[in-house]
């Protein structure tokens, strides 16, 4: 189910800011960041880099951990 949340993401962030090079840089993190989060899933982050995320993108933490639980 990872790879589902993980693509859902990508396909936010592409649609909310162009690239996720951008959606990196408007947020203050590093691409590479944001590139493992999606690669590696967003369940094996630090919780300051997911709320970040969930954040920017409008999404609750609670909604995104739920679809991978």
């Amino acid at each position: 189910m990872t790879g589902s949340v993980d693509n859902d993401l990508k396909k936010l962030i592409i649609n909310k800011y162009g690239s996720v090079n951008k959606f990196a840089n408007s947020i203050g993190l590093p691409q590479s960041t944001i590139a493992t989060v999606l690669s590696r899933g967003i369940e094996n982050s630090n919780v300051k880099t997911v709320y970040k995320i969930c954040n920017a993108l409008g999404v609750s933490v609670d909604k995104l951990m739920s679809r991978i639980v």
